[in-house]
């Protein structure tokens, strides 16, 4: 005749049965604790990746990394790092593509020279510039023919524009 053990869920069980049970209970336990932390882990890797902004042009990133700005493997920086920059010059690079520029929100100064740049070039990043409170901004020495490119923006903070 088995003895009973102890209490399990308000029911007395035998010593077999007691310990089963409290084993699945630990393998319950464990299988909780692994799905939370996989939770966790693909909680993180989402904000990592919406934490992140692409810059598909290496000369742009190579121009990010002399501020400090590092790029991973695959071109990406971090978005906070982007924040922190507040003055950008970029000269003599020609057909330079700064997308990603946008999330340089508090970019005050914005140094464009000598780079190529037509109106329709401007055109392509007009709304990623407009989303960074300017005040000053230099595309002197470019191939500008006007500044249409400005009409309909709302680049209410851009004190001076330099398109000699």
């Amino acid at each position: 005749m088995e003895r009973y053990y102890g209490e399990f869920g308000g029911q007395y069980v035998s010593e077999s049965l007691m310990n089963t049970l409290k084993e699945l209970e630990k393998a319950e336990e464990k299988e909780e604790k692994k799905e939370i932390e996989n939770d966790q882990t693909k909680e993180k890797k989402e904000a990592d990746t919406q934490e992140m902004v692409e810059i598909p042009d290496p000369t742009f990133r190579a121009i990010l990394k002399e501020h400090g700005i590092e790029a991973d493997e695959k071109g990406f920086v971090k978005r906070a790092d982007m924040e922190k920059l507040a003055s950008l010059s970029i000269c003599d690079k020609s057909g330079i593509d700064i997308t990603g520029i946008g999330y340089a929100v508090n970019l005050r100064e914005l140094t464009l020279e000598k780079c190529g740049i037509t109106s329709d070039w401007v055109k392509k990043y007009i709304d990623e510039i407009e989303n960074i409170s300017l005040n000053k901004w230099s595309l002197a020495g470019n191939e500008l023919t006007d500044v249409s490119f400005l009409e309909g923006t709302y680049m209410w903070n851009l004190q001076s524009l330099d398109v000699s």
